[in-house]
């Protein structure tokens, strides 16, 4: 966002200049410019640097109206509280109770997730719960719009207004009209799909049903099976056919089947090339696992584990630790250190509960333990 409005003030920049141009011609531009660099440097760097630091503001501040708005729209129609993240920090209810903990996913910002209302999947409430976003980002910024216009403003004031309502507009419009950035569906794209394909809305129900229970704490492997299904992806663009399917992989994990889980992972990897680049990185990470505990052939281990890949997991690991758990199999297998892999199941169960989603880490953890315990009874 913020090198979008670095090119957005230099085409502006640009655009004056040959309007100038255009104009008073070419002495005309140099007489401006004379009489800009004759002004006090003060009076030139100072609204500037104010502009910058109102803009930083600006984005946060708009971040977490979005996903506030997304919180609200969702209360509104039945929702019901799962866990509400900006940045790396995140608010859960677990036990009845709100408690912070830390999490972060590439590519994002924040992020709200709710637990649907318990009617049929065709009627699942949608459109208020994707769209609470952008319609919190225009009323703020339509707001800034008023006070910039009516109010009689100090420098800071007016700057900031005038962000608040270009960074809310911005991201009313990259949310709002459907596309995909970057290769990852926006709330209109979702609104889009989930209006045109109804049967898909059953995904988005069963999506928002799992991450609730495991960040309650229970394992994949503990939910209901209809919750997950094996659905033949159609269109690897469409990422909330995907995510079904990446819910369906790590509930195979869980279960111990590696074997179905190393194949269905590799069915996603067909389609490699076409998939957003975090997406690309989660399932290498997990292929890169099956593979270890399966055939466990060299050469395809080393296709999957670049230095990239080996960074985004081990970065990754602060926060996740099914991270962790692609860490320890290639410690135990890939690397035969022992040593190495229990000490990163020691690191995982000492911080279990700064880990976001607690079914997860169950699932880990169990994991672990039992390749170390046959690692062990092998040697």
């Amino acid at each position: 966002m913020v090198f979008s409005l670095l090119i957005g003030a230099l085409i502006g920049g640009v655009a004056v200049g040959a309007t100038i141009f255009i104009i008073e011609g070419s002495d005309g531009t140099v007489d401006v410019l004379r009489k800009v660099g004759e002004l006090p440097l003060v009076d030139f760097v100072v609204p500037i640097v104010l502009a910058f630091v109102a803009m930083a503001v600006a984005i946060v501040l708009h971040i977490v109206l979005h996903e506030a708005g997304h919180l609200l729209m969702g209360l509104a129609t039945g929702y019901r509280f799962s866990s509400f993240r900006i940045g790396s920090i995140a608010f859960v209810r677990r036990e009845g109770r709100i408690s912070i903990r830390r999490y972060k996913l590439a590519g994002t910002g924040g992020q709200c997730l709710m637990l649907p209302p318990e009617v049929p999947a065709e009627r699942v409430p949608f459109f208020w719960y994707n769209a609470g976003g952008v319609v919190i980002n225009i009323v703020v910024a339509l707001l800034a719009l008023v006070m910039l216009i009516t109010c009689d403003l100090s420098m800071w004031w007016s700057e900031w207004s005038m962000m608040m309502v270009i960074v809310g507009l911005f991201l009313a419009v990259v949310n709002g009209i459907p596309m995909r950035p970057s290769g990852m569906q926006n709330d209109g794209m979702n609104i889009l799909m989930l209006y045109r394909n109804p049967e898909k809305r059953k995904d988005l129900m069963h999506q928002l049903q799992i991450a609730a229970a495991a960040t309650e704490g229970k394992r994949a492997s503990e939910m209901p099976s209809e919750w997950f299904d094996s659905d033949p992806m159609d269109d690897p663009k469409d990422l909330i056919r995907l995510a079904s399917r990446l819910n369906h992989q790590a509930r195979l994990i869980d279960q111990g089947r590696f074997v179905e889980a190393h194949t269905a992972v590799a069915d996603l990897l067909a389609h490699f090339d076409e998939l957003p680049q975090i997406v690309r990185f989660e399932l290498a990470g997990e292929y890169v696992f099956t593979e270890l505990l399966t055939t466990g052939r060299k050469e395809f281990v080393e296709k999957y584990w670049t230095k990239k890949q080996a960074d985004y997991v081990k970065a990754s690991a602060k926060f996740s630790s099914a991270k962790q758990r692609i860490l320890f199999a290639y410690a135990l297998y890939a690397e035969n250190d022992a040593d190495k892999a229990r000490q990163i199941y020691r690191d995982t169960l000492r911080l279990q509960d700064d880990y976001l989603i607690a079914g997860e880490v169950r699932s880990d953890l169990a994991l672990m333990k039992e390749l170390l315990d046959k690692h062990e009874g092998a040697a």
